[in-house]
């Protein structure tokens, strides 16, 4: 049945209107509350869509190479040349302990080959995150899988970098003149570098020839992660060679007469 002739005018306005609103509803389930203010010392406030936590601030203790984040992690800083460091550091090979990770989609700012639009979320691709703050587009999902890597971890004597992980030559940030270290504590935040794969690297490249950071102080931020076996093991270490030396002591004593 046809619309009233008086009626026609306002319906391209009233489709806008209920698109605007339908919106305007959807930023509004997507909004984020205020970070909370009143956080522990030693913490920040922060807030996302998953809701406003007090989170660990950035340590200021990492080792060379690393650089403290939010969460009281350290975390590498891989790179491509010398212009991706700072002013007072270099970009050099590193034997870097890899973790694989099998990854379904295309990146952000990927473009999928000619002809393979792959699938998509419920959101369609051109969908304008930028209007009243909605949400990214969702990522394009690919034909056949890749295989991406995050760098973990130095690899040296002392660090585990065992399967499916493997040792490769990676590019990392440094300070100049100086090394990355492999670091001994436990705060580690992963990051990804840009090698991918068709299939999971199953052997090592480069081997576990980088220097180990030193035990970090107690009372470092850094130092509430440092693993409990190695402080156990040189105090067993100090008490078997105490108990030694008394022993001794006691042999070499006078008898009493």
């Amino acid at each position: 049945m046809p619309l009233p002739h008086r009626l026609t005018g306002w319906l391209p306005s009233l489709v806008m209107l209920m698109a605007v609103l339908g919106l305007a509803d959807t930023a509004a389930a997507d909004a984020v509350m205020p970070p909370p203010d009143d956080c522990p010392s030693g913490e920040r406030g922060v807030t996302s869509h998953g809701g406003p936590q007090c989170v660990k601030v950035e340590p200021t203790d990492c080792p060379s190479g690393w650089r403290g984040v939010q969460g009281g992690n350290c975390m590498l800083r891989p790179c491509a040349t010398d212009e991706g460091c700072g002013p007072s550091e270099a970009c050099i090979d590193h034997s870097v302990c890899l973790s694989p990770s099998e990854d379904e989609y295309y990146d952000h700012g990927e473009q999928p080959p000619p002809g393979e639009s792959g699938e998509t979320g419920a959101l369609p691709q051109n969908y304008p995150r930028e209007l009243l703050g909605g949400p990214l587009a969702p990522k394009v999902k690919r034909k056949k899988p890749i295989i991406r890597y995050e760098a973990v971890n130095l690899c040296a004597p002392s660090v585990q970098c065992d399967a499916p992980r493997t040792c490769q030559t990676e590019k990392l940030c440094a300070p100049k003149g100086k090394r990355a270290v492999a670091y001994l504590g436990t705060n580690i935040s992963p990051i990804r570098v840009a090698r991918q794969t068709d299939t999971p690297l199953t052997r090592s490249e480069s081997g576990p020839s980088e220097v180990a950071s030193p035990p970090v102080p107690k009372g470092g931020c850094a130092a509430c992660s440092i693993e409990r076996g190695a402080g156990d093991a040189w105090l067993l270490a100090l008490l078997a060679l105490a108990v030694a030396s008394a022993r001794r002591a006691a042999r070499q004593r006078p008898a009493a007469r």
